[in-house]
């Protein structure tokens, strides 16, 4: 199979470290990205994509080799996806090669990182009374968004950049109730079914995944193509911003997925690599709620709009939703 579809094409406008921690060949040409923040944390899943953007039909295989500290492993595939759990604290080393029909290497890739305990803090509240530790919420749920996350949420939205962490806190809610309902493990391979399908131009699971909502934050792909533009900064896009009364919510959002559907298979391919990568869907969340505040609550700033709990259901409803007229 080779390099599928989705791995030969970055979304418009942006490059590989919007999307996670990578590093690009020398050319620009090639990216390995790593779906979890760096530092990685010991014997949590990783997973990590590699990206050919010219001539990927030159490739047929991708050997991976990870070097952490003494422990070497070689895995093969024949797409560029691959999953790995780190063994030792310590350094990390990601090597992809790029294999041609005769196993000849036409490029390797090479990504570093740490590899670090768990968060500790969280830990220590695990090893506490039975009385005490319901307070951290879904043991594994509060593992996977602080370990994995968490660095991105403060990258993208500091704690410090007001002075609630308001933005921080609703994005840390909305990922730690979707991650509770679908894992990381059950995710990802979602993910990789839709990436199969549209490597044959199939847009159909896309679609009917899209319903629900696709990656870390459950993010609808035809509410997310209303509020992004193909060019960064621009009103292009992806698909026509529309509202709609409450009670026409189903056909509303019927048309919306026909419309998603019809795109250029290109452009469905960067609404999912968006919603594919935990860093990227982040930001995407993030761009939702801002078009979203500013379209139905313009004046108010985010800490008294989060404190009001009628105003707050409406924005996370139409977060899932789409835009809508209330009642």
């Amino acid at each position: 199979m080779g390099i599928r579809k989705t791995e030969q094409q970055i979304p418009s406008g942006l490059s590989a470290t919007d999307l996670g921690h990578a590093v690009s060949g020398p050319d620009g040409k090639t990216a390995l990205i790593s779906f979890n923040f760096n530092p990685i944390v010991l014997q949590r899943t990783q997973a990590y994509v590699v990206f050919v953007l010219e001539n990927a039909s030159d490739v047929e295989t991708i050997e991976w080799s990870f070097e952490n500290d003494d422990i070497s492993e070689t895995i093969n595939t024949n797409v560029g996806y691959v999953e790995y759990q780190p063994q030792k604290v310590g350094h990390i080393s990601i090597k992809a090669t790029l294999k041609g029909p005769a196993d000849e290497t036409q490029e390797t890739l090479k990504l570093q990182q740490l590899v670090v305990p768990p968060n500790t803090e969280l830990e220590d509240l695990y090893e506490q009374d039975e009385e005490v530790a319901p307070l951290a919420g879904n043991p594994e749920t509060s593992r996977e968004v602080i370990n994995d996350y968490r660095g991105y949420m403060d990258e993208l939205t500091p704690r410090d950049a007001d002075n609630h962490s308001t933005l921080n806190r609703l994005l840390f809610a909305i990922s730690y109730v979707e991650d509770m309902a679908l894992p990381a493990s059950e995710r990802n391979s979602r993910l990789e079914q839709i990436a199969g399908s549209l490597d044959v131009d199939d847009s159909s699971l896309f679609a009917e995944e899209g319903l629900t909502g696709i990656g870390l934050c459950k993010i609808r792909p035809h509410i997310l193509g209303m509020y992004l533009p193909v060019t960064p900064g621009g009103s292009d896009w992806y698909l026509e911003r529309k509202e709609f009364d409450l009670q026409d919510s189903l056909s509303a959002s019927r048309e919306l997925q026909k419309a998603l559907t019809e795109l250029p298979v290109e452009k469905q391919i960067d609404l999912f690599n968006l919603l594919r990568f935990p860093k990227s869907n982040l930001k995407m969340a993030i761009q939702i709620l801002i078009e979203l505040k500013e379209q139905y609550f313009p004046s108010e700033d985010w800490e008294s709009l989060i404190t009001n709990k009628d105003k707050t259901k409406l924005l996370l409803d139409q977060f899932k939703r789409g835009p809508y007229l209330s009642s």
